[in-house]
């Protein structure tokens, strides 16, 4: 009878100790959930989301003179996106509600860490390394030729007949 009372005593102190470390689990994890789809390449990283609580993390490596096209749009609930230098220079730091389609220049090259933090968040985020164009092909106006009318002295009326 001893034995079993002991045996009982264990196995719920296990069952208490497995239970409050998934628990505390559970809770440092953020509650972490992402629906939609996910694209990281080195030159890219594109979210589409559904539903986003949480942290998400991309790492592209630029050059200086690089230029990214970000699209953010935040439809629902919190969405911060920043591009961090490795010095923790932000080149961005933003909610999605001022901009939703621009340009950033990169100063100096390296690698930058792109965050996504989300709570109940549905949107679009698409960060892309686009060339940097360095002429720009603009074609040239064909000049119209004006029409020039030469006169002499004795054409506009002069008094020498």
């Amino acid at each position: 009878m001893k034995r079993k009372r002991i045996f009982l005593k264990v196995v719920a102190a296990t069952f208490a100790t497995v239970f409050a470390a998934g628990f505390a689990l559970l809770v440092a994890c953020d509650n972490a959930e992402f629906t939609g789809n996910r694209v990281a390449n080195p030159d890219s990283y594109t979210l589409e989301i559904e539903r986003m609580n949480g942290t998400d993390r991309h790492t592209m490596s630029l050059s200086a003179g690089d230029v990214l096209e970000v699209r953010f749009v935040a439809e629902k609930g919190s969405l911060m996106l920043e591009i961090e230098a490795e010095d923790g220079t932000k080149l961005y730091s933003g909610n999605g509600t001022e901009l939703s389609d621009f340009t950033l220049n990169v100063d100096e090259s390296g690698d930058y860490t792109i965050t996504v933090k989300a709570k109940n968040a549905k949107g679009e985020i698409s960060v892309r390394l686009v060339k940097p164009k360095l002429f720009s092909a603009v074609p040239l106006r064909k000049r119209r030729r004006t029409p020039y009318f030469f006169y002499d002295e004795r054409s506009i009326g002069s008094s020498d007949k």
